[in-house]
């Protein structure tokens, strides 16, 4: 047994005299794993954050919630050559589903479409997602809006020219 504290006393004086003689390699190698902690820490909190905005975006839909589009939201094994290939869920088949299945609660039309730019007299936004959707998309996706209101079926089945902007794209282009 004393052999050992011998042993540990002679390593820890070893490591102290070590510590003192290369004081700029004890720094950087303190400073090394500082920074390896610190970015290790980081990365965890990043993942974690994203996994809470993931859950939180996901808890808005309900576990019946079903979307009908050409291709998958995650990977997929069929190539992307087949994928484009694909054609999109035409306005008519979604009536017709409406009206064919009488068991569901709700049910709404929804396009995804490239970037536009958006033009008010002389101010432009730019790279802005255009997603048309049918009127009972607001009863499914629970918007909340800073002012003015969602269209209704009466503007939908009018075909009236009306428009849902993002607040900060309204601020954009009205002030």
């Amino acid at each position: 047994m004393l052999v050992y504290l011998r042993l540990l006393k002679e390593s820890f004086g070893f490591a102290m005299n070590a510590l003192t003689n290369n004081k700029l390699r004890t720094l950087l190698s303190l400073l090394g794993v500082t920074i390896g902690i610190f970015s290790i820490i980081a990365v965890l909190a990043a993942v974690d954050s994203l996994d809470r905005k993931i859950s939180k975006d996901l808890s808005g839909l309900d576990k019946n919630t079903i979307y009908l589009i050409k291709f998958s939201f995650g990977p997929s094994e069929i190539p992307q050559w087949k994928r484009d290939q694909f054609p999109n869920v035409k306005y008519d088949e979604y009536t017709y589903m409406k009206g064919s299945m009488t068991n569901t609660d709700q049910m709404a039309y929804q396009i995804f479409t490239r970037r536009e730019s958006i033009k008010y007299d002389s101010k432009t936004v730019s790279a802005i997602n255009i997603v048309p959707v049918s009127h009972e998309f607001i009863d499914i996706q629970g918007l909340e809006f800073e002012k003015g209101r969602f269209y209704n079926e009466s503007e939908a089945n009018s075909g009236a020219t009306v428009i849902v902007l993002g607040n900060e794209i309204a601020k954009s282009l009205f002030e």
